[in-house]
């Protein structure tokens, strides 16, 4: 893949288990963002009902997902808590990846966002160099 400027995206439909799954990945002009803050990888994975064999999300989910985007990575990104990095759906879940400042500030803004009761997945580890994001991408191409 040849890297671009960051908010570039590459799209990339693959196969898990027999049935589809779409991935967006951002691409940058260096290997790794000029932030040096953003260290820690957060992986955030939200399930959806699965209702035929092509298990992508239904419209009353994507449109809880498009929201999910917009108000918790399209925001947190406006301010400063996270560069969303990768997205993977299908197989009844949606993963994403994020570069986070502090997982903290990440969790409170999800609360913030969706309450308390709002179900996902959370897993956080210092990743300073992006190899786990690095590693991804390249096998995409």
């Amino acid at each position: 893949m040849g890297r671009a400027a960051a908010g570039d995206w590459l799209s990339v439909e693959a196969e898990h288990e027999g049935r589809p799954l779409l991935i967006r990945a951002r691409s940058f002009a260096e290997r790794v963002p000029a932030d040096p803050s953003l260290q820690m990888l957060m992986v955030m994975e939200r399930a959806y009902a699965v209702s035929d064999g092509v298990a992508l999300p239904g419209p009353a989910d994507t449109e809880i997902l498009e929201w999910l985007q917009r108000e918790l990575f399209e925001e947190g990104e406006a301010l400063g808590l996270l560069m969303l990095v990768l997205v993977e759906t299908g197989a009844g879940r949606v993963r994403y990846y994020a570069y986070v400042r502090d997982p903290d500030a990440v969790m409170a803004r999800i609360d913030e966002v969706c309450g308390p009761e709002f179900e996902i997945d959370l897993a956080a580890d210092e990743d300073p160099y992006w190899n786990i994001y690095t590693q991804i991408v390249e096998g995409l191409t």
